[in-house]
């Protein structure tokens, strides 16, 4: 009996034991566990502590300043300087070699037309060497022009038809000649043997540009012949739909001034629109050719084309014969201009002394002129009005004098 309950004990004695292994291993085994997943998670734990802080200094307006070794803040001041004079700036546009110089205008009584002294000076000039216009064709006067059928401009663009070639047909009835007054300035210059001209052409007057204008005027005075040409470019997006406009005068000069002897009027590439004038001064004829044919005509003494006839005021005074009889290669008309008055004119030259002259006619087109009076009466400004009251005028930019080497 005793015995038994030894090993009864015995077995309960095990069974506890092994009941506290039991516990022992599940309880290490959960340690192991925890102690697993801890070394796993401690990136993830390092990451959302360091995320945890920076949510905080953002959430508590936290300021970080660097040093810095700037003691004072430099200033910079800038201030407006006044402008240079306008007449300074405008002079220099006249002329980069020698600039013109001005002939003190002189108030005279006009008379009746009379022999003016200003070509002797420049006619008797012989150290001045033959020289050609630019973009003056070499074209002699008993030539026929070649490749050309009788053609007119037909609704040529007022703009690049240089006023419908400075003047328009006008109306051959209104010739109501105004004399000039006493206080009238006629007098005579001395004319220039080059000059070169740059013009700004607008429609309407303030209105934008919308090209520009070269005129070139040349006198040998070796054989006392001058060249004249005028050339008209649109630009911008006038350009697409005008085309090049070009003048041609040629002629000797006499005592009377310009004595034209061939005229071309030259509207793009169409033949049709250009016109042809030639002088046959001992014949006393004036053959022109256009879109309508060839035709002759008397050609009466004094004629000027519609080229030449603005630069003869620098041979004549320009108020001793308001009429002037001209012809553009299509028709010969006499034209009666009217003395406006002297006017002064701002350009980009500064401000210039100007005789204002108008023709005008019944069909209230009218074309104007102001002539220089400092600079030997050559044109520096000319307005074309047209029947629908639309205006094109060109403005004199920049004069030059200095004959190219």
């Amino acid at each position: 009996m005793h015995q038994k309950l030894k090993m009864e004990r015995q077995f309960n004695d095990n069974e506890t034991r092994k009941t506290h292994g039991n516990h022992s291993s599940y309880t290490n085994m959960i340690l192991s566990s925890l102690k697993l997943r801890m070394t796993q998670n401690r990136s993830l734990l390092i990451a959302a502590f360091i995320s945890m802080v920076l949510h905080l200094l953002l959430i508590g307006n936290y300021s970080i300043s660097l040093p810095s070794n700037v003691d004072t803040i430099s200033a910079i001041h800038a201030r407006l300087i006044q402008s240079l004079p306008e007449q300074q700036l405008n002079t220099s546009a006249i002329s980069l070699h020698n600039p013109p110089v001005p002939t003190s205008p002189r108030r005279t009584k006009p008379s009746s037309l009379q022999k003016p002294s200003a070509i002797d000076s420049p006619l008797e000039e012989s150290k001045i060497e033959k020289a050609e216009a630019p973009t003056m064709p070499a074209i002699a006067p008993e030539e026929t022009p070649k490749a050309m059928e009788p053609n007119t401009p037909n609704n040529a663009d007022p703009l690049l038809d240089m006023d419908k070639q400075q003047l328009t047909e006008g109306n051959d009835n209104s010739t109501t000649t105004i004399e000039p007054s006493e206080n009238v300035n006629t007098h005579t210059t001395m004319a220039y043997p080059y000059v070169q001209s740059e013009f700004e052409v607008t429609r309407g007057e303030g209105s934008s540009i919308l090209g520009n204008t070269q005129m070139t005027f040349l006198m040998n005075t070796r054989d006392n012949t001058y060249q004249l040409s005028s050339v008209t470019e649109a630009k911008g997006v006038a350009s697409l739909f005008l085309s090049k406009l070009e003048q041609h005068s040629e002629g000797s000069v006499d005592e009377k001034g310009l004595k034209p002897y061939y005229y071309a009027y030259q509207y793009g590439t169409n033949s049709d629109k250009n016109q042809y004038a030639k002088l046959l001064w001992e014949n006393s004829v004036i053959e022109m050719t256009s879109k309508k044919g060839k035709k002759t005509e008397k050609l009466p003494e004094g004629t000027q084309d519609f080229l030449s006839f603005m630069y003869q005021f620098m041979f004549t005074p320009p108020l001793n014969a308001m009429q002037i009889t001209m012809t553009n290669g299509k028709y010969l008309r006499t034209y009666t201009y009217s003395f406006e008055g002297e006017e002064t004119i701002s350009t980009k030259l500064g401000e210039l002394k100007t005789l204002h002259l108008l023709k005008s006619g019944d069909n209230l087109e009218k074309t104007e002129i102001w002539l220089a009076l400092d600079y030997q009466n050559i044109p520096v400004k000319i307005r074309k009005t047209e029947k629908d009251g639309s205006v094109i005028e060109q403005t004199v930019t920049a004069i030059s004098t200095a004959r190219p080497e």
